[in-house]
């Protein structure tokens, strides 16, 4: 008998934009913005990579160290703010969110005015397959 578990990383409080659910090998769309990105941002829990849109590191996932993370030919950027992965592997699950194009102004708030940020990004988490 088969059972689907599902592997579900939701930070605590909550608080994420929306939550995809991708499986193993196939491909998954993550609509993140709908303005112009300059890159995307995963947060695998573990390191923050990101995929720049231009540049040298143009379409590759880059970690912290610069080190180019899985293949670059399986990930596509869809203007103005979707990245599609041809074949969902495990390095693919964790929060996806993105660095605009231009970034918002700043806000001149009152002493004593406190704005919270506004919530983005999609959690992507993975469906595991189980045998009993």
């Amino acid at each position: 008998m088969k059972m689907f578990l599902f592997l579900v990383l939701i930070p605590a409080a909550l608080a994420v934009d929306s939550v995809l659910l991708a499986k193993y090998g196939e491909k998954t769309t993550i609509q993140i913005s709908d303005e112009k990105i300059k890159a995307f941002t995963r947060d695998t829990g573990s390191d923050l990579e990101t995929y720049n849109i231009e540049g040298p590191n143009k379409n590759k996932w880059i970690d912290k160290k610069g080190k180019t993370i899985g293949d670059p030919k399986n990930y596509e950027f869809k203007p103005p703010g979707t990245l599609i992965i041809k074949k969902f592997s495990k390095l693919d699950g964790g929060h996806y969110d993105y660095i605009p194009l231009v970034p918002p102004p700043p806000l001149n708030l009152e002493p004593d005015i406190h704005v919270d940020p506004g919530v983005t990004g999609v959690d992507v988490v993975t469906l595991a397959e189980t045998k009993d």
